[in-house]
């Protein structure tokens, strides 16, 4: 006991205070064993996750099967894996350990650690309800605490019987991929497929130049998720069967980094990118001891080819070779020189592209609505420009938004 004390005292001085204690009244013996791995030499963080379950907008509480999926070991694995899966009382708290990666230096010595996405799925077998969302956590501290609500939809989870009864049942009885769980958890299988997704970044080119762009390290892109309905029965429905429901944006990460600017457009062409990205389909099972089989589905983005973009829509431009604005940036080059715009952080607040995009990963064709958005974490994504002739050459960011995705050129 003498020794916990010490350690918890000596970890309020090292950690930050706040957030010691709020690891303390939570989960003490994680807050200890953080500390064991502090003084071991091992680089791990305490998630706090609050869970708030949600109907119509309003708070509620109750007990609950919550599953936590972590989609970063995507990224190392090859797919998910379940690192919680219990009844819980919520709201309530719930705390787990991760390793903490390092993916940078910045020059002010200052390391960056790969952040952590969580699929966290919510449900109330009994009635019916499920909610999922996805959660991203940066791990720049050895505690961290993070707070989602989770709206539950009614109807979501599906209990049949061999009976007879089931229209669903009759539907799908002489499947061929019926499965009995044996364990608690169980992923039956993951496959990716590679789609072409459609972006609102816009290349502009005017007569005499090449317009393209640059994806820096690290430049992180959102594209939708899903997860499907719960269904419990020993027969699982095939993907294009089942309900889907949006879990948010899921972070994505360059495959590859191009060596150099990839030019796309020129001498007055212009359109808007889009991207590879590679999508992972996971079928999970679930059993409980206390009876209960499901099978769901999960659906997210993993990676994207940074150095394959392509234009997928060409369109037109007023404000090219016309008048620059004020803020205009303008410059002499000979032919052959090159330079680039960069473009700031994005997020939700700025305008997305939907899209609606078919899989199959084998099946009959299903199809979901895709948004994207982009949010730079960490580097750039930058627009390049070459010369074709010599001259003085004007450029400006549309509406002087670094977030607008979009630059216009004109000569002086």
């Amino acid at each position: 006991m003498l020794k916990v004390i010490s350690a918890l005292l000596l970890a309020t001085v090292i950690l930050s205070p706040i957030a010691v204690s709020a690891l303390l009244l939570n989960n003490p013996i994680m807050l200890y064993d953080l500390f064991k791995d502090y003084l071991e030499g091992k680089n791990t963080a305490a998630i706090t996750i609050n869970i708030e379950p949600k109907i119509n907008g309003e708070t509620v509480s109750g007990t609950y099967v919550v599953v936590i999926h972590n989609l970063t070991a995507s990224r190392y694995i090859g797919h998910s894996e379940i690192i919680h899966m219990k009844r819980v009382s919520l709201p309530a708290r719930i705390t787990f350990k991760v390793w903490r990666i390092p993916i940078k230096i910045l020059p002010n010595k200052t390391v960056l650690y790969e952040p952590y996405e969580f699929l966290v799925i919510v449900a109330n077998p009994a009635e019916g309800y499920l909610g999922s969302k996805i959660v991203e956590v940066w791990v720049q501290k050895p505690i961290n605490i993070v707070s989602i609500g989770i709206e539950l939809k009614h109807g979501k989870i599906h209990t049949y019987t061999n009976n007879g009864d089931s229209h669903y049942l009759l539907k799908v009885k002489t499947k061929e991929d019926t499965v009995e769980p044996l364990a608690e958890r169980e992923m039956e299988w993951s496959k990716n497929e590679t789609q072409e997704t459609g972006t609102n970044i816009q290349l502009h080119s005017i007569p005499d130049l090449k317009v393209g762009y640059f994806v820096k390290e690290n430049t992180v892109l959102y594209f939708e998720s899903y997860t499907s309905d719960w269904y419990g029965s020993l027969v699982c429905p095939t993907p294009d069967e089942v309900e889907w429901n949006s879990n948010g944006k899921k972070e994505t990460y360059p495959l590859e980094e191009p060596g150099s600017p990839v030019y796309l457009v020129e001498n007055g062409a212009k359109g808007k990118l889009k991207f590879d990205v590679i999508y992972i389909l996971e079928k999970w099972w679930i059993h409980f001891e206390k009876g209960g089989s499901y099978c769901y589905y999960v659906l997210y983005p993993s990676e994207y080819y940074g150095g394959s973009g392509e234009i997928h829509e060409y369109v037109s431009c007023s404000q090219c070779e016309g008048t620059p604005p004020d803020y205009a940036g303008c410059s002499y080059g000979s032919v052959g020189q090159e330079l680039n715009l960069d473009f700031g952080p994005g997020g939700p607040g700025n305008a997305e592209i939907k899209t609606v995009i078919g899989f199959s990963f084998g099946y009959k064709v299903f199809y979901l609505s895709i948004s994207w958005y982009r949010e730079i974490e960490i580097d750039r994504f930058e627009i390049w420009f070459k010369w074709l002739k010599s001259g003085t050459l004007c450029r400006w960011r549309h509406n002087n938004d670094p977030n607008s995705y979009r630059a216009h050129f004109a000569w002086g």
